[in-house]
């Protein structure tokens, strides 16, 4: 996103096609796309503090550590065809979450709410309980 000159856009197709080469996920660049805005003029700039995050992304990517526990039932989410909660993660959680459940989405990939949304909402509402 940082090399990405939006002086030149013309149009959100545009972007796409620049991002193409660097993200080859159709979904994830949409997605990124959806931080870009048109000015009154037709240019295009960030709608995020783009220069921010880049600045700070070595801290915005540190672990939280913590000596607290909840121990109340929790549902973590984790998508089948994503690496965000890996099965050695698994220890980690529950020394936070001691009664954790960890579902996984085998079908999805980051976005499971949206790859898989009928799974998704019975998970949660399973869950939680009916409404």
């Amino acid at each position: 996103m940082g090399q990405l000159n939006v002086g030149v856009l013309k149009s959100f197709a545009d972007a796409d096609a620049a991002l193409a080469p660097a993200i080859g996920d159709a979904s994830l660049r949409q997605f990124l796309i959806k931080n870009l805005e048109r000015a009154g003029d037709g240019s295009f700039d960030w709608r995020i503090a783009l220069d921010s995050i880049i600045a700070n992304y070595d801290e915005l990517i540190k672990a939280i550590r913590s000596d607290n526990r909840f121990d109340k039932p929790v549902c973590f989410l984790r998508a089948g065809r994503s690496e965000y909660i890996e099965a050695a993660d698994l220890t980690l959680i529950r020394e936070h979450f001691p009664r954790a459940e960890l579902r996984t989405i085998a079908d999805a990939g980051h976005w499971l709410h949206i790859d898989a949304p009928d799974e998704f909402f019975r998970i949660v509402t399973d869950f939680f309980g009916p409404p």
